[in-house]
């Protein structure tokens, strides 16, 4: 069943000209009651060519009036003062009568073939200017915060409230009938005997049977005395994932699964215990699973050594030569490809985990290294997960090269081990992982969220966590893999603190960025296993880089403030709050660094492009870009208490200008389409599979590497070998 909101229109699109578009054709003024009537009827064309109405019911609720007074929304509008139902229709805000968009909702439905139900709400809410949020839309907020300048919501609705009334269920018809004729018994009480509950005697007997039994199942299941005679799990059905993350899973081996502990060791829930199969023990070949015998000594404790891995080499980002580097994606570059087919068999073994080579040494740094092709990438089929936005899924929107699946990252003295998905997911067993920042960080995390359920043979136990309240906005989402009880988090915060709004002395909006305070969901995430933290690329974007207006510390809002030291402020801000949030004998934090984009000829709004790039570089272009940001990074991490881990992927990714969606970005686009300069290129985001997947392997290989020091540890301290 579907339910579609119609509304007004906004005021930005009754005033904007340029902004309706047909085909190729944008009109340069287009009445707004015109063009909602175009869109209604492409919705009715889509409705009657897609809909089944022997399967599905289509409802469409109405308007839902406003009740903003003295302004507009975005103009002091307010109606916080309004704490009663008003009581005659006349005083209403439309009196009555219906809006202009429901006449032509009626005049489009008439033309339809497919039964619509119209939920006729707009009388009865138009009563109800007192259930507004109005002044209450933030939690935390002070009465003196609350008061103007502060924005009003007098559009949406409290929580319970009216649409609770929406959502009583209406009395189904097979006719339609017109938005602009009342019917009331749209919204009378619903008979168990209407067609869409129990169209028979013998429906009805077997749907009271089924609540019956039911029933009995949950009276069994509460007051059952031993909480472990069911069947593996079975009781967990009645726990959501968010409960479930914060037990011990239940398992009959729970204690021999490695879990993040101190700081950021790994260690067994035993002192000591043999592990049938130790997922963190790096494999002797990179492709090759642990074998089930294999097992290891865990005795003891062991942290992360240093607070950031590589912040120091950050500095010699715009000194380093070209090197190895350099010469090694040459080899990808279009005058090499025989050089690069024609990889010798020693330099193809070079490449793969070699037995008994420890890649934890000192000398070993992850993010200094090469390019190389690999025909066994990607780690994942293109096209096979569904779990990709449009816009990063270059298969499907028809890129017709590949190259850029075939590379993988081979550090100078030293080996990456291929992302086990299996191996993983032991490690996150009954935990949380979440990432935390931008659309760049998006793209990671759907990255990993492919990698982990590549491994899973039961694809439906991977499953949306849509039913727990913490994630039922957009600017979070969480995937529960059920078999191993964990779950893979996004918080959308692009600068790490809040984005603030507020009414100037004209009462309009003004968007500011409070530098002092910390974004909003972060109670929502600072007791998860694993946080991985991004920001940077917002701090290109004009607003930003100006600074003038935007930054605001308590009331204060600067004039004019560099963007290094507001960046600067920003990452104090973050640092601060880990500090006093996060325990690092539960949580290990990493930071993830800037991804280069790769416009050329303009920036992401003026033409910017990089569609007809299929090679990687073969130097760096972008040397010293970042190389403030990164030494503004590093001194704020000096004074931290909490060990932050720094996944250092800038320069590694610069070369990589080969791998971005540019004109791919959506499917059903012609070839001409796609080259519109109209359009905008994505030079900043990754296709995938691709180069996230990469930086995904470097997030695994350092949960590996760090219990390999454990490990060494172990074994030059030999009071941990007596038994």
């Amino acid at each position: 069943m579907r339910k579609l909101p119609a509304g007004n229109s906004p005021a930005p699109i009754h005033s904007m000209k340029g902004y309706y578009q047909e085909g190729s054709h944008i009109y340069g003024e287009l009445n707004v009651d015109d063009a909602f009537r175009k869109a209604l009827t492409t919705w009715a064309r889509w409705i009657d060519t897609n809909v089944n109405p022997k399967k599905t019911a289509v409802f469409f609720r109405g308007y839902s009036p406003s009740h903003f007074r003295g302004g507009a929304w975005n103009s002091g509008g307010h109606c916080h003062g309004e704490t009663k139902p008003t009581t005659s229709l006349e005083s209403t805000e439309y009196g009555g009568a219906y809006p202009t968009n429901m006449k032509i909702f009626d005049s489009v439905l008439k033309g339809m073939k497919t039964p619509v139900n119209y939920l006729n709400i707009t009388t009865m809410t138009d009563f109800r200017k007192d259930a507004h949020p109005s002044i209450y839309r933030k939690p935390n907020l002070t009465e003196e915060e609350r008061k103007p300048p502060m924005i009003h919501d007098c559009s949406h609705w409290c929580l319970p409230g009216v649409p609770d009334t929406w959502n009583t269920t209406p009395k189904p018809t097979k006719h339609h009938h017109s938005p602009t004729i009342p019917r009331p018994e749209a919204f009378s009480k619903p008979s168990l005997s209407s067609p869409i509950f129990f169209p028979s005697r013998r429906t009805a007997a077997f749907a009271y049977g089924f609540s019956f039994v039911c029933i009995a199942c949950t009276f069994f299941l509460v007051f059952n005395p031993s909480g472990y005679s069911f069947p593996f799990g079975f009781k967990n059905i009645f726990k959501t994932p968010f409960e479930l993350s914060r037990e011990t899973p239940f398992s009959w081996k729970a204690e021999y699964f490695p879990r993040l502990d101190e700081s950021v060791g790994l260690q067994s829930d035993m002192a000591s215990a043999q592990l049938p199969n130790p997922i963190l023990f790096l494999p002797q070949e990179s492709n090759q699973t642990l074998s089930q015998n294999t097992t290891i000594q865990v005795t003891g404790k062991m942290g992360f050594s240093g607070k950031l891995e590589g912040s120091r080499k950050n500095e010699s980002f715009a000194k380093d030569s070209d090197g190895v580097l350099g010469q090694a994606v040459a080899l990808t570059s279009k005058e090499s490809d025989d050089a690069s087919e024609a990889l010798s068999e020693s330099e193809k073994q070079s490449n793969q985990t070699q037995p008994g080579y420890e890649f934890s040494r000192d000398d070993c740094d992850l993010f200094d290294g090469m390019w190389v092709r690999d025909d066994s990438y990607p780690l994942y089929a293109p096209g096979s997960c569904p779990l990709i936005d449009e816009s990063f899924n270059c298969f499907l929107n028809k890129r017709p090269d590949n190259r850029y699946e075939k590379y993988r990252w081979q550090p100078k003295h030293c080996n990456l081990p291929r992302l086990d998905g299996k191996n993983m997911l032991g490690l996150l067993r009954g935990k949380r992982l979440v990432f935390v920042g931008d659309s760049l960080n998006r793209n990671m995390w759907e990255s990993l969220l492919c990698l982990l359920r590549n491994s899973v043979d039961d694809k439906s136990g991977v499953v949306e966590a849509l039913g727990r309240s913490e994630f039922r906005s957009e600017r979070s989402y969480s995937f529960v893999f059920k078999e191993y009880n964990c779950s893979v988090e996004f918080f959308r915060s692009p600068f790490l603190v809040q984005e603030w709004e507020m009414a100037d002395a004209n009462g309009s909006i003004k968007e500011t960025l409070r530098l002092d305070l910390i974004e909003r969901s972060s109670d929502k995430y600072k007791t998860a296993d694993v946080l991985i933290f991004n920001t940077g690329h917002w701090w290109t974007h004009e607003k930003t880089s100006r600074g003038k207006g935007y930054y605001q510390e308590g009331s204060y809002i600067y004039d004019v403030l560099n963007v290094k030291e507001a960046f600067r402020k920003a990452l104090t801000t973050w640092a601060r709050w880990v500090d006093t949030n996060i325990n690092p004998e539960k949580t290990i934090v990493f930071f993830r660094g800037f991804s280069p984009n790769h416009f050329r000829g303009g920036r992401w709004n003026s033409g910017g492009q990089c569609h007809d790039l299929i090679e990687p570089l073969a130097k760096e272009t972008n040397r010293g870009k970042y190389a403030s940001k990164l030494r503004i990074f590093d001194s704020v991490i000096t004074g931290m208490k909490t060990p932050i881990f720094y996944l250092n992927i800038t320069r590694m990714t610069d070369f990589r200008r080969d791998a971005h969606p540019s004109i791919y970005r959506k499917q059903n686009f012609t070839e001409e389409e796609r080259k519109s300069p109209l359009r905008h290129q994505d030079c900043s985001h990754w296709c995938l599979p691709g180069v996230p997947d990469t930086w995904n392997e470097l997030l695994y290989a350092q949960l590996v590497r760090h219990n390999q020091k454990q490990q060494q540890q172990q074994r030059q301290d030999p009071q941990q070998q007596k038994p």
